[in-house]
């Protein structure tokens, strides 16, 4: 069985949903008899240059194209996380062209829906990557039918969802009258909707917010000087036991994002695996995630919002529901199926 496997892709830092996933992967494939080799494809020291042109963001990209082609060489699988925009999509084609000529097999794995606007425009670019000569990994369902419906090739794509590690036998608690904490875990930029929940900062002491992420700088400034206030604590990045305690400790987690390029948010199947109420928007492939396990408002909206927070704040059998719901949804999305449905592909001829 080959089994000498290139990955590119985005490896922390910085932490994006991506990166953490290729993490992930690289212990899997390594735990299951490839040699995993990888080319770290990030350009960017964080998300605030990202879209921002530069010379020293072209000198990088050839660079990795130079030295992921020669590695190429000595291996069976290209496994590749794109970038989703037509930059990233065209630094990556000397890659994948090379693979091809080489007569090796190409998986190429995306994490969100920023392909659909750009094939929708680029027809010829969206036959290099979507052929029957490559295997395609989509998060959902939908953004496979999506594809289909703007006429791409989709005969060799697949749906894999992502996982979480649900916490075992949880009991989830009920919220009497404690003052609610409430979560937001995510990249720090105004298409998530970290503003509109500055806002409701600002004009409730009804409940405790926790804020973990990095970002837009004006954003982190703006939380930092929020923070001095009783009801907000800004944690920065968070990672292992203390990203778990505030998970453990939330009892909403909101995310309004309206973020192009958003897929499925790690930190929504996290929140849902620790038994938390769901607050997000009907965005690209977050309804085909949670199903009816989340309160849905309206993007771009504090009225929406705050109405949300109030409307379970008061109604504390409704917020049970959700988390239960919530918690029990999270079982779906086991990392067992993932490893399965990965493997498969990657063995598959």
């Amino acid at each position: 069985m080959p089994n000498n496997v290139l990955m590119i892709g985005q490896f922390p830092m910085p932490i994006t949903g991506e990166g953490q996933m290729n993490l992930i992967m690289e212990n899997l494939l390594s735990h299951n008899d490839y040699v995993v080799s990888k080319v770290n494809s990030c350009i960017i020291k964080d998300v605030n240059d990202v879209g921002k042109f530069s010379i020293n963001k072209i000198f990088k990209s050839l660079k990795l194209s130079f030295i992921s082609i020669l590695k190429l060489f000595n291996t069976d699988i290209l496994y590749a996380t794109p970038g989703q925009t037509l930059f990233g999509l065209y630094r990556f084609l000397p890659i994948i062209i090379s693979a091809r000529l080489l007569h090796k097999k190409v998986i190429l794995h995306w994490h969100g829906y920023g392909i659909l606007d750009l094939f929708r425009t680029n027809k010829i670019l969206s036959k290099l990557y979507f052929n029957n000569c490559f295997t395609n990994i989509v998060l959902t369902k939908d953004l496979k039918l999506k594809l289909k419906d703007i006429g791409i090739n989709t005969s060799k794509t697949f749906n894999v969802a992502n996982f979480c590690q649900v916490v075992p036998e949880k009991e989830v608690s009920f919220s009497s009258d404690k003052k609610l904490n409430v979560l937001y875990l995510g990249g720090l930029m105004q298409e998530k909707g970290i503003e509109i929940l500055l806002d409701i900062i600002t004009k409730t002491n009804d409940f405790n917010f926790n804020i973990c992420g990095a970002g837009n700088n004006e954003i982190t400034n703006r939380i930092e000087i929020l923070s001095a206030t009783n009801n907000l604590i800004f944690h920065g990045l968070v990672s292992g036991e203390e990203k778990k305690k505030v998970l453990e400790e939330a009892d909403i987690f909101v995310l309004q994002t309206q973020y192009l390029t958003e897929g499925v948010p790690l930190t929504i199947l996290e929140a849902m695996s620790n038994g938390c109420a769901i607050i997000t928007t009907e965005h690209n492939g977050i309804p085909e995630t949670v199903g009816a396990a989340a309160y849905f408002v309206k993007k771009s909206s504090v009225e929406s919002l705050y109405n949300a927070l109030i409307e379970l704040n008061n109604d504390r059998e409704k917020l049970h529901d959700l988390k239960v719901s919530a918690y029990e949804r999270s079982k779906l999305f086991s990392y067992n199926n993932f490893k399965s449905e990965i493997l498969d592909l990657f063995q598959s001829s």
